[in-house]
């Protein structure tokens, strides 16, 4: 069976045409994968930059909290000390009512516990195995009271704990 040169140039143009077809879909999926990947990448990266973004917040937030320890320790004693009745004004039926003594102490108490505890939770959350197992040491072993008076951490053991944190905020 003899081919002509009509059925050679169809079969060359058939050929061409394959063959621009397979490359054309041989460069669009790599253009896909080419941006998916670019794409994954800076997702990754900006994942990173927001985690880190996140640490940092929370180690300042961290040492801020330990700092401002002396003061509370300061503020419950003197609440404690001077613990006294208080006179407000109801706003719903003007009348003077009285809040009893410990009202104020356990309410600066609640935020000011809830706020420690908090911090505590989002470092072990967000940080490495040294400052969570860190943390969790500290509280078993009572140095974070987990009671009334929590506030009475020693500084030293913020500074552990910011320095472990400092330690992990790349990983």
């Amino acid at each position: 069976m003899m081919t002509t040169n009509s059925q050679k140039r169809e079969l060359s143009n058939f050929t061409k045409s394959v063959l621009i077809a397979v490359l054309s879909g041989a460069f669009t999926l790599t253009t896909v994968f080419i941006t998916s990947y670019i794409g994954i990448r800076q997702t990754r990266e900006n994942d990173k930059k927001l985690l880190l973004e996140r640490k940092i917040d929370l180690l300042d937030k961290t040492t801020k909290l330990f700092y401002k320890l002396p003061g509370i320790q300061e503020m419950m004693a003197y609440k404690i000390h001077n613990n006294f009745d208080t006179f407000i004004i109801n706003p719903m039926d003007h009348q003077l009512e009285v809040v009893p003594k410990n009202y104020f102490i356990s309410k600066d108490a609640a935020e000011l516990r809830a706020e420690y505890f908090s911090i505590l939770v989002q470092d072990q959350l967000y940080f490495g195995p040294k400052t969570k197992a860190f943390i969790i040491d500290s509280i078993s072993n009572g140095a974070m009271k987990d009671k009334l008076s929590w506030w009475d951490t020693p500084d030293s053991l913020g500074q552990r704990l910011t320095e472990i944190m400092s330690s992990e905020l790349t990983n």
